[in-house]
């Protein structure tokens, strides 16, 4: 049980991760 709830943690910041990259890249697109 603990095992997955590690798993879920691990995977949302992974995902929050490449959100914020998709994002500031999307900004550095818009502002050149």
């Amino acid at each position: 049980m603990n095992n997955l709830i590690r798993y879920n943690q691990v995977g949302s910041h992974h995902h929050n991760m490449m959100t914020n990259k998709w994002t500031y890249m999307n900004l550095l697109s818009l502002g050149s």
